[in-house]
C-alpha cells in the first residue's frame, strides 16, 4: 500500500510539473487545442493558482466550462519578444496591427457572429471617427493584411473560429467572403496586463507602462523592521522568479543588489530551489549567473542552438564574441561578409546583398537569448552565458541547401 500511495505522489507530481511547464509555454490554454494539457491545468488547479502566485504574484483563471486556463503574467515590456504574424513569414506585430487588434476584439464582442465584410466596413468607420486612431482602408491591401493578420492571430489562440471560408482570401480581394464566430470569453481574457491598452505617445510608452507592470508602486523604507524585510524578500523573489521562469538566463551583472541578496542567502536559494523542482526543471548556479533548464523543453518556444540560417549565423558570431572580446556591428559584418564569400552556397536567401539583414537577425537571436550586451549602438559584447557554445571542433557540409528549413 505505501509503495502504492508512492507511486500515486510521483505520478501527480509529475503532472503537476507538467501542468506548470505547459502554462509557461500556453498562457492561454483551450480545450479544444490542446486538450491532455487542459485536463492536467484543470486537475491541478488549486495548487497551480498557488505555485505562481506564491513564486510570481501570476494569476491563473481556469474555466473548466468555458474550457480555458489563462495564466496572466506580468513582465517588463520587452521589444526582442512582439507578436508575430501567424502567417509564414512569422514577421512581428508593428504598431498598426496592435491597434486593429484591439479595435477588432472590441467589435466582436459587441457583434460576435459576423462577416470578415461586415467586420472590416465596421473597423472602417470606427477608425475614421476616432482622430486618435490611424488611417484604415479595406481597399488598401496592407490595410485588409492587418486585418487578416489579426484574425489568423484570434483563430491560433482559440478566440475565433471560421464557420465558412478562410481569412486569406480576403487578403487578395475586399469582396471575399468568410463567416466568423467570436468567443467572447477568449476575447476578455486575450489582454494580461493590469492595465488597459494606452494612448500615450510611442516615445513615452514604454517607460510609463515599465513603472505601472513591473516597479513596485510604493518605495519600501530603510527602517529595518520584520515587515519590511519579509516584503523586501517577497518582491525580490517575484521579480527573480518571473525572470527565471521566463527568461533563458538572469545574470548576476543584470539584477538589483536586494535581489542579488535573496538569490545569495540560503531561504532564498532553498526557496528558488525548491520552485524550480516543483516545476520540473533544475537549477543552474554558475559563477555569473542562475538559470531554470527545461530537461523536456516543454515550457519554452524557441531554442538555440538550432536550425536556420540566423541561429547558425548566431553561433558563428557567438564564438568569435567569446574569442575576440567587445567587437562593433561593422567588425562582426566584415567577418560574417568573409564567412559567406568562403562558402557560396550559404545563406542563399540572404544573397546576394543581405549581409547586414542576415547579421542583425543573428544578433536579435543572442540578445533574446540574453547571450550579448549591446554596449551602445554599436559595441557588442559575449555576456557570461555566452560561452558554453563557444565552438570545440568546426565541421562544413558541401550540400546545397540554405538550412532555413
Amino acid at each position: 500500500m505505501s509503495n502504492a500511495k508512492n507511486l500515486f505522489a510521483q505520478d501527480e507530481h509529475r503532472d503537476f510539473t507538467r501542468a506548470v511547464r505547459m502554462l509557461l509555454r500556453h498562457p492561454l490554454l483551450t480545450a479544444a487545442a490542446q486538450p491532455e494539457a487542459f485536463a492536467l491545468v484543470r486537475r491541478a488547479r488549486e495548487g497551480l493558482e498557488q505555485y505562481f502566485k506564491v513564486n510570481c504574484d501570476w494569476r491563473l483563471d481556469v474555466d473548466p466550462r468555458a474550457g480555458y486556463a489563462r495564466l496572466h503574467k506580468i513582465r517588463p515590456p520587452d521589444p526582442r519578444r512582439p507578436l508575430r504574424r501567424a502567417r509564414a513569414t512569422k514577421a512581428p506585430y508593428d504598431r498598426l496591427r496592435y491597434i486593429v487588434l484591439c479595435v477588432t476584439a472590441a467589435e466582436l464582442l459587441n457583434r460576435p457572429v459576423t462577416t470578415i465584410g461586415i467586420l472590416a466596413d465596421q473597423l472602417a468607420h470606427t477608425f475614421a471617427t476616432d482622430t486618435a486612431l490611424p488611417s484604415f482602408d479595406t481597399a488598401e491591401r496592407g490595410d485588409r493584411a492587418a486585418l487578416v493578420d489579426v484574425l489568423k492571430t484570434f483563430e491560433d489562440l482559440g478566440a475565433l473560429v471560421l464557420l465558412d471560408g478562410t481569412a486569406d482570401g480576403y487578403l487578395d480581394s475586399s469582396t471575399a467572403k468568410a463567416l466568423l464566430k467570436a468567443e467572447p470569453a477568449m476575447l476578455m481574457n486575450l489582454l494580461a496586463a493590469p492595465q488597459a491598452p494606452t494612448r500615450v505617445a510611442a516615445s513615452d510608452a514604454a517607460e510609463r507602462v515599465h513603472g505601472l507592470l513591473w516597479e513596485p508602486r510604493q518605495e519600501l523604507s530603510d527602517e529595518d523592521t520584520e515587515a519590511i524585510r519579509v516584503r523586501r524578500n517577497q518582491r525580490s523573489r517575484h521579480r527573480l522568479m518571473r525572470r527565471l521562469l521566463e527568461d533563458p538566463v538572469v545574470h548576476y551583472e543584470r539584477i538589483t543588489e536586494d535581489e542579488l541578496t535573496y538569490l545569495r542567502s540560503s531561504g532564498g536559494r532553498r526557496t528558488i530551489g525548491q520552485a524550480a523542482a516543483n516545476a520540473g526543471m533544475v537549477l543552474e548556479e554558475r559563477a555569473d549567473g542562475v538559470m531554470f533548464v527545461d530537461p523536456d523543453a516543454l515550457s519554452t518556444d524557441d531554442t538555440f542552438p538550432d536550425t536556420g540560417t540566423a541561429k547558425q549565423t548566431a553561433l558563428l558570431l557567438l564564438d568569435r564574441l567569446t574569442t575576440t572580446g567587445t567587437l562593433t556591428r561593422e567588425e562582426l559584418h566584415a567577418h560574417l561578409a568573409d564567412r559567406m564569400a568562403e562558402h557560396p552556397r550559404w545563406a542563399r536567401s540572404y544573397r546576394p546583398d543581405g549581409t547586414a539583414r542576415l547579421l542583425r537577425e543573428a544578433l536579435d537571436v543572442l540578445a533574446a537569448f540574453e547571450l550579448i550586451d549591446e554596449c551602445n549602438s554599436a559595441a557588442i559584447r559575449a555576456l557570461p552565458a555566452a560561452h558554453r557554445y563557444r565552438l570545440t571542433e568546426v565541421k562544413t557540409t558541401t550540400g546545397e541547401g540554405d538550412s532555413d528549413d
